[in-house]
C-alpha cells in the first residue's frame, strides 16, 4: 500500500513491513461484511491473509504501479530488502508445515532482481543477477552486462532499492542454483551435434539399429517457481471460518 511497509524510526520502507502490511488483519464492517453460514446472516469479521506453505523458489512482486479512478503513478520509493537470510516466519500460518523444527521458517538467499527504470508510460527493464560461479553480484541490461557493486551504503544498493521490481529467492538449502546460461546453450549443440556425425557414420555390421537427433534437451530441475498456497482466515467469533486460496 502507499504508507504501508514502513518500519524502524526514520519511516523507511522494508521488505519486512511491506510483508507485515500485507498480511495485516483486516475488519470486514458495513458494506464488506461476512455472510456467516451458521447464523444465516452478514456479521462484522476478521480477515488476515497468510502463508501457508512456502515454496523452493519465492517471488515477491513489490508495487510499483498504483492505480486509482482519477491517478495512475509509478511508486518509487526506496524498498530496504536484505540480500541473503530473508526470514518469512511472520507471514507463515499457524500451523504451516513450513516451519522448522524450532517453530520458526527457513531462510530464503536473493539470487536476482527484475529492474525497472523510467517513468509509466516510457520505461525499461533490466536485471541484477548473482552468479553462482563466483559470487558476485552482476547489471543485465540489455546486451551489456557489468560487475555490480551491492555493498552497504553503496551507490548502486541504493539505486536497486528504487528501481526493484521483483525480487527472486531461494531456500538456502536448496545450494547453488541450475547451470548458467552458457551451459543450457551449449549443452543441446553439443548433444545436436554428436548425434549427427553418428549418423554419418557408416552402420556396424550386425548392429541391426541406429541413434537419431533427439534434440538435445536439458531439463532444469529444483527452481519451481509457484508461489505457496495462500491461508485466507475470516473469523467471527464466536465461529471461524478457513478456506484456501491459489496463491
Amino acid at each position: 500500500g502507499g504508507g504501508g511497509g514502513r518500519g524502524g524510526g526514520d519511516g523507511a520502507v522494508t521488505l519486512d513491513g511491506c510483508l507485515a502490511e500485507f498480511c495485516r488483519e483486516e475488519v470486514l464492517d458495513d458494506g464488506e461484511k461476512f455472510y456467516c453460514t451458521q447464523c444465516a446472516q452478514h456479521v462484522r469479521a476478521h480477515k488476515r491473509l497468510a502463508v501457508w506453505r512456502l515454496p523452493p523458489v519465492l517471488v515477491l512482486h513489490l508495487k510499483r504501479f498504483a492505480f486509482t479512478d482519477t491517478c495512475r503513478e509509478k511508486l518509487e520509493h526506496a524498498v530496504d530488502f536484505p540480500l541473503a537470510a530473508l526470514d518469512v516466519g511472520a507471514a507463515l500460518a499457524h500451523g504451516s508445515p513450513s516451519r522448522v523444527a524450532d517453530g520458526g521458517a527457513p531462510l530464503y538467499d536473493l539470487y536476482a532482481t527484475c529492474c525497472h527504470t523510467g517513468t509509466l508510460h516510457n520505461g525499461h527493464y533490466h536485471a541484477v543477477c548473482r552468479s553462482h560461479v563466483d559470487g558476485e553480484w552482476y547489471m543485465f541490461n540489455d546486451g551489456h552486462v557489468s560487475r555490480a557493486d551491492l555493498s552497504p551504503n553503496s551507490a548502486q544498493r541504493a539505486k536497486l532499492a528504487k528501481e526493484a521490481y521483483v525480487l527472486f529467492y531461494k531456500r538456502r538449502e536448496l545450494g547453488q542454483p541450475p547451470p548458467h546460461a552458457a551451459t543450457l546453450v551449449s549443452e543441446p549443440r553439443r548433444a545436436s551435434a554428436a548425434a549427427r556425425a553418428n549418423r554419418m557414420q557408416p552402420a556396424a555390421a550386425g548392429a541391426g539399429s541406429a541413434t537419431g537427433d533427439g534434440g538435445g534437451g536439458v531439463t532444469v530441475a529444483g527452481s519451481s517457481s509457484a508461489a505457496g498456497a495462500l491461508s485466507h482466515h475470516t473469523t467471527h467469533r464466536p465461529h471461524t471460518k478457513s478456506q484456501p486460496l491459489a496463491a
